[in-house]
């Protein structure tokens, strides 16, 4: 972790099927502001898992989204 950023105690979580999940890992990454060099954020680092459970729930929702008015769509 960069030495600009201190390191709070914070339970990061991830948005799958309309949950927040911990990520697996538990693992966090650093998103870096290229203009300035600098931290600009840390989020989940998500994983193969993760990323299978996202795609499964998307698969899963597609016909419902599709019927979905897009007016309702937010």
């Amino acid at each position: 972790m960069s030495s600009e950023v201190e390191k709070m105690s914070y339970d990061y979580k991830i948005l799958i099927d309309g949950k927040l999940k911990k990520p697996v890992n538990g693992e966090t990454m650093e998103v870096i502001n290229q203009a300035k060099n600098k931290v600009a954020a840390v989020v989940p680092k998500c994983g193969e898992i993760d990323v299978n459970m996202a795609v499964e729930a998307a698969i899963k929702a597609k016909d419902g989204w599709r019927a979905t008015y897009i007016g309702d769509r937010s």
